[in-house]
């Protein structure tokens, strides 16, 4: 019984191993002034890694964001439109992994009418939604976090769409693309690495 518990625990820890070894990490293609995250990224059940080089400082910036804070992941959520792609994605001021969680392909028109709604309406690149109050929402049911995620999505796409002005052409969440496992998204190979390790 003893070798036969030896034996097991041997087979599990070199498929823990296997596993992380095979997960791959890649870079976000740089369209110059914005990121495009390639879909096949997202139905590769070997990819778990993606690391982004773009900065907040870079001057050429072809991307909007909104974001807003939440207990749900110790940090924030954000929303990045994009001339090709809008996909939501974590982020922290802490040692957290941040994640990919889908993404959702758009054509350049549809981008330009909500940048110009945007810019209208909000006089920059970015917003920051201070009116939601997640812990006071959660009320210390942290089992509502994945409905009061979806809630705030549904209220931005409805917001986008307010700026789109063809029916055919509005967001639909239904055709999200959702990555088949787990995807970490960071902007170091070492920060992403450090996350592997401590969270597989």
């Amino acid at each position: 019984m003893k070798i036969f518990i030896i034996t097991m625990s041997i087979i599990l820890l070199s498929n823990v191993e296997l596993y992380s070894q095979s997960r791959q990490i890649v870079k976000i293609v740089d369209k110059g002034g914005y990121d495009y995250i390639p879909l096949e990224h997202l139905t590769d059940t070997t990819l778990g890694i993606i690391c982004y080089p773009r900065l907040f400082e870079d001057f050429d910036r072809k991307y909007v964001e909104i974001f807003w804070g939440s207990y749900c992941t110790d940090g924030r959520y954000y929303l990045t439109i994009t001339p090709e792609q809008i996909y939501l994605t974590s982020g922290h001021e802490n040692p957290n992994p941040s994640d990919l969680y889908w993404i959702l392909t758009i054509d350049s028109l549809v981008y330009q009418q909500i940048l110009t709604g945007f810019q209208k309406e909000q006089k920059q690149y970015y917003y920051f939604d201070e009116f939601y109050d997640e812990e006071k929402l959660l009320n210390e049911d942290y089992s509502n976090c994945d409905f009061l995620l979806e809630k705030q999505v549904e209220k931005f796409f409805a917001y986008m769409n307010m700026f789109v002005e063809s029916e055919e052409q509005k967001l639909d969440k239904t055709k999200r693309i959702i990555p088949q496992t787990r995807i970490y998204f960071g902007n170091s190979r070492k920060q992403i690495e450090d996350w592997s390790s401590s969270f597989d």
